[in-house]
């Protein structure tokens, strides 16, 4: 509830939900452990704050892994977010994730709002699309594959660089870009 830096210091098990995040200008530090949920809560939230920053751990068996909807200026750094029972990152708008893992996850891998920008990161077997990004956003050097619906999307105004997508589902086994939207590049 403060601005601040603030880490785990070991595995978290969660029976509803995991970290809420009620301020803006926050640093949270997994520190390579695990929080592991129930299926029901999610297991990081926040409601409409900013600048947020959250690294180095994984997220399983939660109902989003991360929930960060209604936050702007997110950026997520070296996270494993595993079988939620939903999506495993939703994000708003201006968020940056770099070196994430979104797999197995009922909903799509990585659900992301405008101006968004999703590099080096790999969706896979993720129920719905593996990266699924609104208008004018930037997805670079991503991986996605064995997603049930299709690898990648984006809207209006997006770019697909230097990505591998292949057997996804109903979406096709490439990526989706929007009319509008810059050609693709190397993908």
């Amino acid at each position: 509830s403060a601005a601040g830096a603030y880490y785990l210091t070991g595995n978290l098990s969660g029976t509803f939900a995991g970290i809420t995040i009620s301020a803006d200008n926050v640093v949270l530090d997994l520190g390579g452990f695990t929080m592991t949920g129930n299926a029901t809560g999610d297991g990081i939230s926040s409601m409409a704050r900013r600048n947020i920053e959250i690294r180095n751990g994984t997220l399983q068996y939660w109902n989003f892994g991360l929930d960060l909807s209604q936050a702007t200026q997110v950026r997520l750094l070296n996270l494993n977010v595993l079988t939620n029972n939903n999506h495993g990152i939703l994000l708003g708008d201006d968020a940056q994730v770099q070196d994430c893992r979104a797999c197995g996850n009922a909903g799509s891998g990585i659900f992301a709002g405008q101006r968004c920008t999703i590099a080096d990161s790999v969706v896979s077997e993720n129920g719905a699309t593996g990266i699924d990004a609104n208008y004018n956003a930037s997805v670079i050097g991503c991986r996605a594959e064995n997603n049930q619906v299709g690898g990648i999307g984006v809207n209006v105004g997006g770019l697909v660089q230097n990505c591998i997508a292949m057997n996804n589902g109903l979406g096709g086994s490439g990526a989706n870009i929007a009319a509008g939207g810059i050609p693709f590049g190397n993908c």
